[in-house]
């Protein structure tokens, strides 16, 4: 009987040891899962004490970058990063830009856009000569908030790859608008409905009320709700 004991207690105390094994394996072990992803690196290539507000590289040359900052101007730079200029000859000097883009097919001509609520004037810019000098180009741009006033904060440019001449635009918070040039920004269409991009956080009034709230031109008739 004791011998018996004896024999189930040694192999006991080796299934216990077994098991402290197979534990302490698994709580050394390194944790893994089914998605390892590659650790990336990062190097600071300038700017660095200023709050970007937009970044586009050249499609075409990966060295030539543009880059808005809040103070606000816009730069450049030919060379990655490692060194930048300032463009901002026909930009402004009371708001910055917000959005860049590039002609894929001539990278010569760069569309700029940016602004603030209580501005006046749209403010999308075009270039021919790579950013180094720029203009407006709003023709076809309306008032939309009943105040005798266009649309300002340019919030976004896209361009059709296939057909770099047409473009989108589009403007405004509150009262939000979205605009299309076939001619390479040289006039704009409207394409939402008036005001159709409202914001919906606004009270459920009519859109000459809303918009001409909301936007930022705020007239006597439409000061109450």
């Amino acid at each position: 009987m004791k011998k018996v004991f004896a024999s189930y207690f040694l192999q006991a105390a080796r299934l216990f040891a077994l098991l402290s094994v197979v534990l302490l394996f698994h709580l050394l072990a390194p944790r893994t899962s089914a998605y390892q992803p590659t650790p990336g690196t990062w190097t600071l290539v300038g700017l660095g004490s200023n709050n970007i507000r937009a970044l586009a590289v050249d499609p075409n040359n990966p060295n030539v970058l543009y880059a808005s900052t809040d103070v606000p101007q816009l730069l450049k730079s030919t060379d990655g990063g490692a060194t930048w200029s300032q463009i901002n000859n026909g930009l402004p000097t009371t708001y910055s830009i917000g959005t860049i883009a590039i002609d894929p097919s001539n990278s010569n001509i760069v569309y700029a856009g940016g602004g603030e609520a209580s501005q006046t004037v749209t403010g999308l810019f075009k270039s021919t000569d790579g950013g180094m000098t720029w203009t407006f180009a709003t023709i076809g741009i309306n008032p939309v908030d009943f105040s005798g006033f266009p649309p300002a904060v340019v919030v976004d440019i896209a361009i059709n790859p296939a057909n770099p001449s047409i473009l989108y635009a589009a403007i405004g918070v509150h009262c939000g608008e979205v605009y299309k040039s076939t001619d390479g920004a040289g006039t704009w269409t409207r394409l939402s409905s008036e005001g159709g991009l409202r914001s919906t956080k606004g009270p459920s009034k009519p859109i000459e009320q809303q918009c001409g709230v909301f936007c930022g031109r705020q007239s006597a008739r439409h000061q109450e709700y």
